[in-house]
């Protein structure tokens, strides 16, 4: 005699893993959004850097910004001032 009950537990119970997320490409910690908020990002980037000319704040130095980075799983950075002024247009 099989087990006709046991098997559906197996069976539903394989593919509610499979469903468990279902709007995620590469499993539960890759997000559906990454690519499109990656692409906003590169736009707001680039108008920014297309309408403004910046330069590091009085008092700033680049050496020192580099030298305190930490490298940990994730970089941490100091704080760095920028002086952002409208690029004129004509």
């Amino acid at each position: 005699m099989i087990a006709v009950t046991r098997q559906l537990k197996n069976t539903f119970a394989r593919g509610l893993r499979k469903l468990t997320y279902p709007l995620s490409i590469s499993g539960p910690y890759s997000c559906i959004g990454k690519q499109l908020a990656l692409m906003e990002l590169r736009y707001v980037v680039a108008n920014i850097v297309h309408r403004y000319n910046f330069a590091l704040a009085e008092g700033e130095d680049p050496a020192k910004f580099l030298k305190d980075m930490t490298d940990g799983f994730t970089l941490a950075c100091p704080p760095l001032n920028l002086v952002f002024t409208e690029r004129k247009t004509g």
